[in-house]
């Protein structure tokens, strides 16, 4: 699976983030919230909303930034077929609470994949 963040991979229009943010599956926690749908499609679509009054326009880009980012990282941990839309709260979150809080929130939801650990190895 490839790792970019592609354009049908987005959530661009209203009436989709209106759909999703209408879904029952919403799990929240301290600064951000979830919200989950299945779609149709084979595929993961996300987008990244933000709360009114989040700071000015550098503060909302970075927020926005750093979530994509997240999602791109770890989008080969979630199950396909679902849109998501991360609600961002302002605070005084850095980039690794943000990774926290989508994993976090992804796992209350349960659509994250269980990523097998690799064992340690052990000596004779």
């Amino acid at each position: 699976m490839k790792r970019s963040l592609s354009k049908a991979e987005r959530l661009k229009k209203s009436e989709e983030f209106r759909r999703v943010f209408g879904s029952p599956l919403k799990q929240g926690c301290q600064g951000a919230k979830l919200a989950v749908l299945s779609n149709s499609l084979d595929k993961l679509r996300f987008g990244v909303s933000l709360s009114k009054k989040f700071g000015n326009a550098v503060e909302r880009n970075r927020a926005k930034r750093q979530v994509r980012e997240i999602f791109r990282l770890h989008k080969h941990r979630i199950k396909p077929g679902y849109d998501l839309v991360f609600l961002v709260y302002p605070g005084e979150f850095e980039y690794q609470d943000r990774e926290r809080q989508f994993l976090h929130l992804a796992g209350k939801a349960g659509i994250l994949e269980l990523v097998p650990r690799s064992l340690p190895q052990i000596s004779d």
